[in-house]
């Protein structure tokens, strides 16, 4: 029985020594032997969902990233929605493709600015809103389009400073419109799927706004939502149930060949440890999410590794919610950066917005003296007209019809102040 024994824990040694060392093979060989060409990559973070307009981010140590400038690339859609050719003046705004086209500075020149639903990388140029209510408003008026996919507010906040400071773009009025993930993207530090990480915003004892930023790096495989909370503690939505070991096989090797994230988190033997780790710690239910960060309100998806990450992540906006506070701090910034400036600032609940939104808006518009486009009240004219639906079928963001309507509202409005 001893001599038994002995084979069966000398077998024993002998597939866990050869599983190591295979291991340790395989990390050399992906980390030194095997380098993937721009092809290669491209395709990988497309399989992932990274778009090739989302490969055209540069990082920028204030704003987390920016779009790049002087840039021709495409945008499309996994589902044959959308197929757009995108191109960005040297100050990375949106511009026509045909460089003849673009209007010289004019009486009034208007800066959109915003998230992906500003850059309107869904529609042809023609199509999006800022060009629209360029022609509504006649040969007097320009605009231009600063979106950036993915910004929060107190990014917008940043891109807007920036651009204040060009004094030949001779900018009249700033036009923000507000999106509904906006709130805890301020405080956001990297969010799943997403290449690169940025500052959050958190609001000190003072009430003043400050930043963190991660020490870290992360990348599109980091299926956590990172944030700054109340105080400036770093926190996490976590990815809920456990990795099964296939999946966790597939993403330290792209991890690995896109150079995504530390090194010890393209480590084989460390994300075996990490994996056997998580069966015993990973949080089984968004349960526990809720109970700890009662401002946030997070729903979570099924991914393809066997568990749930992060999905859309909105707050509560009720009286008191944290993230509200922020974002009106935020907001007061922007006012009085623009009244420095001796420009009009214009706020627009967008046409998806909610009662809550509405209400907190209106209640800051009329306490800071800020210009407000509410969209909201007909917003069902719009949907009729565009057959029931304001966004693709498959994407979240305006479709070409409800760029329209959106442009004609933000025009109405505008149109009642004159450009001096």
């Amino acid at each position: 029985m001893k001599i038994l024994g002995r084979e069966w824990i000398a077998s024993v040694l002998v597939v866990v020594v050869t599983l190591l060392l295979g291991t340790i093979a395989l990390e050399l060989a992906m980390r030194f032997v095997i380098m993937p060409s721009s092809v290669m990559k491209r395709q990988l973070l497309i399989g992932l969902g990274v778009t090739d307009s989302d490969q055209n981010w540069e990082k920028d140590p204030d704003l987390g990233w920016m779009i790049k400038p002087n840039a021709i690339f495409r945008h499309t859609s996994p589902f044959n929605e959308f197929d757009h050719q995108i191109r960005t003046d040297a100050l990375g705004m949106r511009v026509p493709l045909d460089p003849a086209a673009e209007k010289p500075r004019a009486a009034r020149n208007l800066l959109f600015v915003g998230d992906s639903q500003t850059a309107s990388f869904e529609v042809a140029y023609e199509q999006a809103f800022p060009y629209l209510v360029q022609q509504a408003l006649g040969p007097s008026t320009r605009s231009l389009n600063a979106g950036i996919r993915g910004y929060s507010t107190e990014q917008t906040l940043k891109r807007m400073r920036a651009l204040l400071a060009h004094k030949e773009l001779g900018i009249t009025d700033i036009v923000y419109l507000f999106s509904g993930n906006d709130p805890f993207e301020n405080m956001s530090l990297h969010f799943p799927k997403r290449l690169m990480s940025k500052p959050g915003a958190y609001l000190d004892s003072q009430g003043a706004v400050r930043y963190r930023t991660l020490d870290y790096a992360v990348g599109v495989f980091d299926s956590e939502a990172l944030f700054v909370a109340p105080g400036g503690e770093i926190a996490a939505l976590p990815h809920i149930g456990v990795r099964r070991p296939d999946r966790w096989i597939k993403d330290t090797t792209k991890r690995t060949l896109l150079q995504d994230g530390s090194w010890l988190e393209r480590s084989y033997v460390f994300g075996l440890v990490s994996l056997t780790w998580d069966m015993f710690t990973a949080p089984g239910t968004p349960e526990v999410i809720r109970e700890r960060f009662p401002y946030i309100t997070a729903t979570y998806v099924a991914d393809d590794s066997g568990g749930y990450a992060p999905g859309f992540i909105g707050v509560t906006w009720g009286p008191g919610s944290y993230p509200v506070k922020l974002l009106e701090e935020i907001v007061k910034q922007m006012k009085a950066d623009a009244d420095r400036q001796g420009v009009r600032l214009w706020i627009v609940v967008p046409l998806g917005g909610t009662l809550a939104e509405e209400e907190f808006f209106a209640s800051v518009a009329a306490r800071y003296n800020i210009r407000l486009i509410d969209s909201v009240r007909d917003a069902h004219k719009v949907i009729d007209r565009c057959g029931g639906t304001l966004v693709f079928k498959t994407d979240g963001h305006y479709n070409a019809c409800a760029h329209a309507g959106q442009a004609e509202l933000m025009a109405a409005a505008l149109k009642e102040v004159s450009a001096e």
